[in-house]
């Protein structure tokens, strides 16, 4: 939900002004948590969080984890919704729209990001996969208790049910991500409901 509600605005502002100020900032922070693996990423919150003070480091605090999940997404989804809306707003729909008078804003806002959401939201079950493959280098460094921590001990242990249960708890969402994802499309785009019926 961070991750989103960061990454969606920002992709659509750097993309529809790939020449401003912002883009010019975010794009390469973007880049760089990309492609940054999650232990150098919860250690650098950690060593910023020592440092400052501005986030909690005592055990069961959710800011460190928080953020060292929710930062890698939320660039990938800038980077994603950019080059969406780049490719959306130079669309004939839109420039006709564009040229019978529609305010930018609401171009941007409400033509644009929807038909942009389309490419986007295909990658919703992914990241949901990569949220467990990211989850557990930073649930071990922070001491979050967490599905992946969960994973881990129950391999030590040699525990095989629990093993099952989380693959299976991790599968369902992933399964479930991507429905959610796919019914997000169609509410956003009608062309999606209209391909399918």
């Amino acid at each position: 939900v961070v991750a989103t509600l960061v990454g969606l605005p920002l992709g659509l502002l750097t993309g529809a002004y790939p020449r401003s100020w912002l883009a010019l900032i975010v794009t390469p922070c973007s880049i760089a948590l990309v492609s940054c693996p999650p232990v150098i990423g919860v250690l650098g919150l950690l060593f910023m969080a020592a440092s400052t003070g501005w986030l909690s480091l005592a055990p069961g605090s959710l800011g460190v984890p928080l953020m060292a999940l929710a930062a890698p997404l939320a660039a990938m989804l800038e980077r994603l919704q950019s080059q969406a809306t780049r490719e959306t707003l130079t669309s004939p729909d839109l420039v006709a729209a564009a040229a019978r008078g529609i305010p930018p804003s609401r171009l941007l806002w409400v033509h644009a990001s929807r038909q942009s959401l389309r490419w986007v939201l295909g990658v919703y079950g992914l990241m949901i996969g990569s949220v467990f493959s990211g989850s557990l280098a930073v649930e071990m460094i922070t001491a979050w208790p967490g599905v992946g921590r969960l994973l881990y001990d129950a391999l030590l242990s040699h525990d095989l049910f629990l093993v099952a249960g989380c693959a299976l708890v991790g599968a369902a969402l992933i399964a479930g991500g991507n429905v959610a994802a796919d019914v997000l499309r169609a509410v956003a785009d009608p062309r999606v409901r209209a391909s399918t019926s």
